[in-house]
């Protein structure tokens, strides 16, 4: 699925290795791409896959509705979690934890002179209201949101997303990435879609 309409600025909240690609440079092509991930190894990956792209600037800070040091969480009991993004700001049992800076993505827009954001991609294992809720009046501005949601009532559900974006008239465009369950086949997880 492409997106059809003129992108400037894309940000990309929990970039992880290779999200860039497959949100900005196929569903809505960015002339500039501003990717946020503060998990070092995946940040790392990020320099290593994207080194080369002068349209991709990649920060090593983490996104959250406060500016400042925040403690970032990983999962000791999930490999995975060790080498991609599966970190998060907020407490979380069994993780080890390191110190990070987050910043509000309206004070990001400030200090590097962006008068908006025409795509937000948000994959923070469950503070995606937060981020999003970083943007402040510049929320306003945004074409196309995509967020990771759940369905079974981990991390961040659909349906609090929907109540939340309905407030600044997006629609819901389509679900994609979506995740069945193994024992029961139900749909748990996808990357929502939204578009003014």
């Amino acid at each position: 699925m492409k997106l059809k309409g003129q992108f400037d600025v894309g940000v990309d909240v929990g970039a992880q290795g290779t999200s860039i690609t497959s949100y900005f440079k196929k569903m809505c092509p960015c002339k500039r791409i501003f990717a946020f991930e503060p998990n070092d190894f995946a940040y790392k990956n990020l320099i290593k896959n994207y080194k080369n792209d002068r349209s991709v600037f990649l920060t090593n800070e983490g996104v959250w509705d406060e500016t400042g040091e925040r403690t970032f969480y990983i999962p000791t009991d999930d490999k995975k979690a060790l080498r991609h993004s599966h970190g998060r700001i907020g407490k979380r049992e069994g993780a080890v934890h390191s110190q990070i800076q987050a910043i509000r993505l309206d004070d990001f827009a400030k200090k590097h002179n962006i008068k908006a954001y025409d795509v937000v991609k948000v994959d923070v294992e469950g503070g995606e209201l937060k981020v999003l809720d970083s943007l402040g009046d510049m929320m306003h501005d945004v074409k196309v949101i995509i967020c990771e949601v759940f369905f079974d009532g981990r991390r961040t559900r659909w349906q609090d997303l929907d109540d939340y974006l309905k407030k600044f008239d997006f629609k819901i465009w389509d679900f994609e990435g979506m995740s069945y369950r193994k024992d029961t086949g139900h749909l748990y997880m996808a990357n929502a879609v939204y578009v003014k």
